[in-house]
Parts: structure tokens; sequence; C-alpha cells
């Protein structure tokens, strides 16, 4: 909301524009997830339980979200835009 109000000082009608679509943007989000909130609470109550099991979990997580898919990503991109 604080994008939507700063945008109205904007002489620029596009910025409303834009910054109303991203309020909508998010309530729709908003709106999709909420019903699923379970969802993220009950995947990291069942990680940590493997984490506190075995260390290895821990370490893995760690390579696989912080390199391995950012460099699967980054690998894509490079593909793909030359």
């Amino acid at each position: 909301m604080t994008g939507l109000r700063a945008a109205t000082a904007s002489p620029v009608p596009a910025a409303v524009t834009v910054a109303l679509a991203h309020v909508l943007f998010n309530i729709a989000g908003a709106a999709i997830w909420y019903p699923m909130r379970i969802v993220p609470s009950r995947a990291a109550k069942n990680y940590a339980r493997l984490a506190a099991d075995n260390k290895w979990y821990a370490v893995l997580f760690i390579v696989t979200v912080f390199l391995g898919i950012p460099g699967i990503g980054l690998v894509i991109t490079e593909l793909l835009v030359y």
C-alpha cells in the first residue's frame, strides 16, 4: 500500500496503474497461499526432524539452495541468452 500512496504523488498516471497492479498481485498471492499456510510449516518441521537426526541433511540443504539452484539458473540463463 505504501507504493500506491507514493505513486499518487507522481504526475505520471502510469505510476498509479503499476502500483495498483502490484497491490492486486500481492492480494491475489495472499489469497492463494493463505489457505495453504500449513504446507510450508509442516515441510519445515519435517525437514528439521531430518536435520536433527543427521547433520548432513542440513549441509545438503544449504549447498543445494545456495549453490545448486542458483548455479542451474545461471547455466540456463547463459545458454538461453547467448
